[in-house]
């Protein structure tokens, strides 16, 4: 049975409501999960294809942006590679 995107919407700002969570944009919640999963090493592929990007260039132009601890991840990978 379809749900009205709005339905979905106000059920979600009550739930954030009870929660004690700032107001944030629902769409929101889909770049928090692109980021969380980028910083968790997910394969950029993988999550182009979650979130039914026809392209991974997509992916790539929005959800590329360096988070804190991801230069140290790479920074760490390059030094086992020269080590080893």
């Amino acid at each position: 049975m379809p749900v009205h995107p709005h339905a979905v919407y106000k059920r979600f700002v009550r739930i954030c409501r009870r929660a004690d969570l700032p107001r944030i944009a629902f769409h929101d919640l889909r770049h928090t999960c692109a980021t969380l999963l980028r910083e968790a090493g997910v394969n950029v592929e993988v999550v182009s294809a979650m979130l039914g990007h026809s392209d991974i260039r997509v992916t790539l132009a929005v959800y590329s942006h360096v988070q804190p601890g991801m230069l140290e991840g790479a920074a760490d990978a390059m030094a086992k590679v020269l080590a080893g």
